[in-house]
């Protein structure tokens, strides 16, 4: 395929489904130049994932763990996920996240 969609179906997998998620991805687009278009949702209210930046620190990623650790279990589907989560899994199979552009409602 040229162009991949993504917006519901990740959210809804459970996290130990995601890596074959990232790898079947990978084998649907065409090499060098498919496009995988992901809307992450639904983002936790309590991660500020800020992982746009290639170059994130260890302290946020060890902030990430500990946010997690302590957070109530996730009951889903949908599942929140991150950008993290999909960097996880699409990384290993050479995808680069081109944009990342957080959606802010005056709500929220």
């Amino acid at each position: 395929f040229d162009f991949i969609f993504d917006y519901t179906f990740f959210c809804a997998l459970p996290v130990e489904l995601r890596p074959k998620w990232g790898k079947r991805i990978s084998e649907l687009l065409r090499p060098e130049s498919g496009r995988l278009l992901t809307l992450i949702f639904p983002i936790p209210p309590h991660i500020h994932d800020n992982d746009s930046d290639a170059d994130a620190d260890v302290d946020a990623d060890a902030n990430a763990d500990v946010d997690a650790a302590l957070a109530p279990p996730l009951e889903g589907p949908p599942f929140p996920v991150t950008v993290r989560d999909y960097r996880k899994v699409l990384e290993p199979h050479g995808f680069q996240m081109l944009e990342g552009s957080p959606f802010e409602h005056e709500d929220t």
